[in-house]
C-alpha cells in the first residue's frame, strides 16, 4: 500500500510544474524520494519507468528530464 502511495505522490509532484520538477531533478532516486517524502524503492521504480518511455534520462549517477519533457512539463 505504501509503495502505491509513493508512486502516486511522486507522479503528482513531478508533474506539478517548474518549481517542483526543477528542484528535484537532476538527482538520484534516493534524493528525489527524500525530497518528496516518498518510498525510495517505489520512487526508483517510477523513475525507471519514466526513463523507459523517454520522459527522463539516467546517466548512471542520476535522473534528468529529457528535452521533450522539459518543453512540455516546464
Amino acid at each position: 500500500m505504501a509503495l502505491g502511495r509513493s508512486l502516486l505522490r511522486t507522479m503528482a509532484v513531478l508533474g506539478a510544474g517548474p518549481l517542483t520538477a526543477g528542484a528535484c531533478l537532476p538527482a538520484t532516486a534516493a534524493e528525489v524520494a527524500a525530497q518528496l517524502g516518498t518510498d525510495r524503492r517505489g520512487t526508483e521504480k517510477l523513475l525507471n519507468s519514466l526513463v523507459g518511455v523517454d520522459y527522463l534520462t539516467f546517466d548512471g549517477q542520476g535522473y534528468s528530464l529529457t528535452a521533450m519533457t522539459r518543453k512540455w512539463l516546464l
